[in-house]
């Protein structure tokens, strides 16, 4: 969870592999009764359970990742100090724009660039397997994991910097999402269990989830920036350590959905095994309690080589899906600069402190709300009458959002703190840009393949993760030493990227019909 903030809109959910799939509700048997009574007993209480702890834990997350840019610098400046002066400072107050100079700022964003990689390895190693598990003994106890690891992750960090250890230390930090699989699991995990308690028609609240997190990474910022400026970088970060077991609190108010997801499966297969043998289903969960490694291992070797053959067949299909799927490797690039390398390049160039450049992102916030919630709904319904499909709309909305992007990201890079907002606004249209691909994706696939295209997209984002740390850092230490107008240099490279996302879109063609699996057109004809 340190050093990047929770993922944005809920993109990391494929990797659990988990796929939402609507049966009519005579299909689907009603959920048993909780085990206890203070369990939710209605899916739409589930969801505003859910709701409400995606909240909790991405604020927790906003909070923390702008307290600890703030003390790591902090650390690196003492020791800055104390090694070119001689003289301890260890325990004496350094104003913050003494701590403004390009070589501990370069320091800075090497250090969080590559604590960041350090995490999204981690993300891309564990989210496969702890994403099967959960399909094995359940959503809950994975959920408890995966929050758990990144609450000691937030703890060992905050104790390296209060005994005012090295700073390089924190990177070690992100090797506790071997508890649980770190952010990107317990993302996936939340979005599984509202897929499982939902019979159809589940996009409400899919929408309601993404909108919690949204929120939380939005008004988080503004609160910590407060606190920060009002008291002390200690605060907001001691808050988020309050605030993630308050998170993990709320779990007990849901009931496990896991036998759910099994009835969305195999509904006829539970139905008449139950109605054989009324205990049979805890005997089922018996036994597999018994044996989960061999399940563990062949669910994941079935899961491997499923992503395997799907990788062979989509290079043999319409080139159009790799196109949309290569505007993905720009996407975690833009999410990090557009992050806690903006607080800190905001810090540098106009010369703020890192709790008045918070503010920014809490801007940042409530523009995407905006252009997610509204601007491009409103687009969405005048493009649609003109594009003639749905993924010819995508299609269009993608390349508006791409080339807005591209001008807000270029305006990020000037020296006016004024056109930087102004830029800030634009490139919130980047936000845009995945779902839509993601949206336009699915329409070259089969239905029976969205998940492991979702699964490939989660890869896709954790890769992207992997590199835009230190790349982003390379060239904000690139800039610094160019000055002038060069110090915009991560987002002019950034600007220089949707360029391209813009000219591949440019070649995409939407698929002229919807594929249709051979099986169901057998079964048409018969």
């Amino acid at each position: 969870m340190p050093q990047h903030t929770a993922a944005r809109n809920g993109e990391t959910s494929p990797l659990l592999g988990a796929q939402q799939q609507h049966y009519p509700e005579s299909e689907v048997q009603k959920p048993a009764p909780p085990r206890w009574l203070w369990q939710a007993k209605n899916p739409h209480t589930v969801v505003l359970i859910l709701a409400i702890i995606s909240f909790f834990v991405c604020s927790a997350s906003a909070m923390v990742n702008m307290a600890l840019t703030r003390l790591i610098e902090d650390n690196l400046c003492h020791r800055f100090y104390d090694r070119n002066e001689g003289t301890s400072r260890s325990y004496l107050p350094i104003d913050e724009k003494d701590c403004k100079f390009d070589k501990l700022q370069s320091d800075l964003a090497y250090l969080l660039g590559a604590t960041s990689t350090i995490e999204a390895i981690f993300c891309l190693v564990f989210a496969f397997p702890y994403g099967i598990l959960a399909d094995i003994i359940g959503r809950k106890p994975v959920f408890l994991l995966s929050v758990s690891g990144a609450a000691i992750n937030i703890i060992f960090t905050l104790a390296v910097l209060w005994f005012r250890y090295s700073a390089s230390y924190t990177m070690l930090g992100p090797v506790f999402s071997i508890i649980g699989g770190g952010n990107a699991v317990f993302m996936a995990v939340l979005y599984s269990m509202v897929s499982d308690v939902l019979t159809c028609h589940g996009s409400s609240a899919f929408f309601v989830l993404t909108l919690s997190a949204l929120i939380g990474n939005s008004a988080a910022p503004a609160v910590a920036a407060n606190l920060m400026h009002t008291f002390s970088p200690w605060v907001p970060a001691l808050l988020a350590l309050v605030i993630v077991p308050l998170a993990i609190g709320l779990v007990v108010f849901v009931p496990e959905t896991l036998p759910l997801a099994k009835q969305k499966q195999h509904p006829e297969i539970l139905r008449t095994h139950e109605a054989e043998d009324p205990d049979a289903d805890t005997d089922h969960h018996h036994h597999h309690s018994e044996a989960p490694t061999h399940s563990f291992k062949s669910k994941l070797t079935q899961t491997f080589n499923h992503l395997k053959d799907f990788l062979s067949a989509i290079s043999f299909r319409n080139p159009s899906l790799i196109l949309v799927l290569a505007t993905f490797l720009v996407r975690m690039p833009e999410t990090y600069a557009t992050g806690m390398l903006f607080v800190q390049y905001v810090s540098v160039r106009a010369g703020w402190t890192i709790a008045e450049a918070g503010y920014l992102l809490a801007v940042r916030g409530a523009i995407n709300m905006v252009v997610l919630l509204i601007a491009l709904p409103v687009l969405s319904k005048l493009v649609i009458f003109q594009a003639g499909s749905v993924a010819a709309k995508d299609l269009s909305l993608a390349r508006f959002s791409a080339g807005f992007a591209v001008l807000g990201l270029l305006l990020i890079g000037a020296p006016s703190v004024g056109v930087m907002i102004v830029g800030l606004g634009l490139s919130t249209f980047a936000a845009g840009l995945a779902p839509l691909c993601r949206s336009l994706a699915s329409s070259y696939v089969a239905p029976e393949d969205t998940s492991k295209l979702y699964t490939l997209i989660g890869m896709l984002d954790a890769g992207g993760l992997i590199y835009a740390g230190p790349s982003m850092a390379w060239l904000f230490t690139k800039g610094m030493q160019l000055k002038g107008l060069w110090m915009g240099l991560p987002y002019f490279v950034l600007a220089g990227a949707y360029v391209l996302c813009v000219v591949v879109l440019l070649l995409v063609r939407v698929p002229p019909l919807p594929i249709v699996d051979d099986d169901e057109l057998e079964e048409d004809r018969l």
